[in-house]
Order: structure tokens, then C-alpha cells, then sequence
């Protein structure tokens, strides 16, 4: 409603290649879902995705970048603090339930899942940190900001969110400056390290599990035995899918099988972002993601935009364990992707305006070289 209220008024929307090649991958997997079982939800759901990637495009372009991220932010950051509170005031509603259906010790709050949070929380970092970047955001409020984002994340225990904020931090550290490049070599080789000792002595893996049982993490809490069988169903219908959505549903067919694997819990998802969407509109879907990626990649160095490739190495960088938002409404699993693709979008633009207005004065201006000039809009 708010993108149709700004373009009826008069505001002329400019669509960046990164939005114009998500389009063509959500028409392909709507299509599919018309066609497949999920039929006009899975058209209504999967169209969401495009709205919600609309509105933050249209935001940037109308109210700046700077203006949509502080609002965005300030949205994040009351949901994370509510959250938080509730935790210790209303433990019945903001604690993920356990197997057993009693109230456990992880955080979910507002969003009703914790990765969820999670994943609003770390979203909540990047935006800050890019502010403070921008001499937007106080050092002050910085701290106070990464202080809650660190409470939220222990609190929810998303490891997978844990893993993308650091490689995602580790990123636009190294990015800020050349001679920070010099610092890649130390941290590969921690991180080298950390996987030797794994392989070496495999009972350290317990120190990361929520249960003290390795079996969680080499299992990844029984999503291995779900992607095995996504692939079974993805032989049968490569070209098309089985729909938006779909996952409620044909995972619910073996629900005798997959439960004996989840503590009777059935996954509404495959729990990895390319099964999913092969799941959702076969191998063309993928293939369509890719083009996606290959477009956004080439347009952030194009415009010099390091925030949106950060936000995009988030977005892949939990992923590999999560459907990334294909397979309900928008939601905060998008939201990376989305502001990636508005902020894209919002550069593309303001190049295009200078390249037009260089014109008229005969003057050529290369569009890389504005990328300072877009940060201060």
C-alpha cells in the first residue's frame, strides 16, 4: 500500500537491474505455484516477496537512503528491545517451546522464532555499523546497539546468525580500508584452525550444541535427513517444482518417516535456501537466483556499494541452514536481500540522474566514482 500510495502520487519509480532480475525470479516461481499444488496461495506468497522488496526500494528512492535506514533501524531496534524484555516478563509467550512442548530458555519475542530474531538482530548491527560509517550514528549509540544485538543473539543460541554476523563484520572491517586486506591471513588461519581441531578431536563440537549431543550438529538437528529427501523430490519435478509454499505440505506426506528423525516435529521448510527454491520452481528457480546474485554482485562493484555486498554475504552466510524467507510471507529473513536490492536500486538511480544532468552540460561523469556523493544523500 505504501509503494502504490508513492507512485499514484506522482513519484517515478526507477528499478535498478538487481529488482528487475529478483522480478523475473519471483514471476517464475509464482507461475510454478499456479501450477503446481499450492495454487493461488502460493501465488499471493510468493508475490509478497516482490511487494515487500518494492516498498524498501521505493523508500530509498523517495525518502533517501539515510532517512529509510535510521527508520528501518529504529523499527529493528524496538523489536529487539521488546523482545528482550519479554523475556524475563512474559516468559510464556517470548520462550521457544521444547520438544516436549514446555517453555524453553530460547529467545523468540516478537517474531515467534528465534532464528527469526536472530536474524533482525544481526540486520540491526550491519545497519548501524553502515550509519556509523556515514557519521550517522553516534559511537555511543553504536555500543549500545551491538551490547543488545550481543544479549539477543546468546539469548536466541542461532548459531547460523552468530556465524553470519561475523563473517559479515570480518567484511566490512577488511572492506573500510587496503591495508586492513593484510588481516584476511590471520583470520583464515584462525578459522583454519578451529576446523582441524574439529576434524582432529570431533568431541569439541559438543562445546557448540544446545543438547551436549554431537549428533546435533553432525545431523544438524535432523536437517540432513530432510534435505536427503527434498532431493528425492526434486528428481521427480526438476523443471517446475511443486510450488511456492509447498514444503507445508509435502512434508507432511511423510510425516510417518521425517518425524522419527525430528522429535516428531515436521519442518515447514527444506532448512536450506537452494533446495528450497528447487522445491519451489525446480532447477530454473535456482538458476534464476543465481543470475540474481550475479547481477547485484556486478552492480555493488559497479557503484562502489560495500554495504550491499555485506548484506548480501549475510544473506548467503545463513542461508546454507535456513530457506531465506521462500517459503512464507516477507519477513525478516528477506530483509537483507530486500535492502540490498533497495540500496542497489537508490545508487543505480542517482548515477543514472547525475549521468543525465552531466549530459546537458557535456560532460562526461563516470557512475563509479559517485558512490561518496550517493552515501551523504
Amino acid at each position: 500500500m505504501a509503494s502504490i500510495a508513492a507512485i499514484s502520487s506522482g513519484f517515478r519509480f526507477k528499478p535498478g537491474d538487481a529488482f528487475k532480475a529478483f522480478s523475473l525470479l519471483i514471476a517464475w516461481i509464482a507461475t510454478t505455484s499456479i501450477l503446481g499444488s499450492t495454487a493461488l496461495k502460493g501465488f499471493l506468497q510468493s508475490t509478497s516477496l516482490l511487494v515487500g522488496v518494492l516498498t524498501l526500494s521505493v523508500a530509498f528512492q523517495k525518502l533517501g537512503r539515510v532517512r529509510s535506514l535510521r527508520i528501518i533501524r529504529r523499527i529493528i531496534l524496538v523489536i529487539n528491545a521488546f523482545s528482550l524484555v519479554s523475556y524475563w516478563a512474559l516468559p510464556q509467550l517470548s520462550r521457544f517451546r521444547n520438544w516436549d512442548l514446555s517453555i524453553g530458555a530460547r529467545l523468540n519475542g516478537l517474531t515467534m522464532h528465534p532464528n527469526v530474531l536472530a536474524i533482525s538482530a544481526v540486520l540491526l548491527a550491519i545497519i548501524s555499523f553502515e550509519l556509523n560509517a556515514n557519521k550517522r550514528l553516534s559511537g555511543q549509540n553504536l555500543a549500545i546497539t551491538l551490547i543488545l544485538v550481543l544479549a539477543v543473539l546468546a539469548l536466541t543460541q542461532s548459531r547460523t546468525s552468530i556465524l553470519a554476523l561475523i563473517i559479515t563484520m570480518i567484511f566490512l572491517y577488511l572492506s573500510r580500508g587496503k591495508e586492513r586486506i593484510i588481516l584476511t591471513v590471520p583470520v583464515v588461519s584462525f578459522f583454519g584452525f578451529l576446523a582441524s581441531l574439529v576434524m582432529i578431536f570431533p568431541e569439541t563440537m559438543a562445546a557448540f550444541t544446545r543438547s551436549g549431543d554431537v549428533s546435533e550438529l553432525v545431523t544438524l538437528t535432523g536437517r540432513t535427513v530432510v534435505w536427503d529427501y527434498s532431493w528425492k523430490l526434486i528428481d521427480k519435478s526438476p523443471l517446475l517444482g511443486y510450488g511456492y509454499g509447498s514444503t507445508w505440505y509435502i512434508f507432511n506426506e511423510a510425516a510417518n518417516f521425517l518425524s522419527l528423525y525430528t522429535h516428531g516435529y515436521i519442518f515447514p521448510h527444506s532448512h536450506n535456501l537452494y533446495i528450497q527454491l528447487m522445491l519451489n520452481g525446480g532447477y530454473p528457480a535456482l538458476a534464476l537466483f543465481f543470475v540474481f546474485i550475479f547481477v547485484s554482485l556486478r552492480a555493488c562493484i559497479l557503484y562502489k556499494s560495500p554495504f550491499s555486498f555485506a548484506l548480501i554475504i549475510m544473506y548467503i552466510s545463513f542461508s546454507f541452514s535456513e530457506a531465506g524467507g521462500f517459503f512464507m510471507y516477507y519477513d525478516f529473513y528477506l530483509m537483507p536481500l530486500g535492502l540490498a536490492i533497495a540500496e542497489l536500486g537508490y545508487r543505480q538511480a542517482f548515477a543514472r540522474k547525475l549521468k543525465a544532468s552531466s549530459r546537458r552540460r557535456l560532460i562526461r561523469v563516470n557512475p563509479a566514482k559517485t558512490h561518496r556523493r550517493i552515501a551523504r544523500a
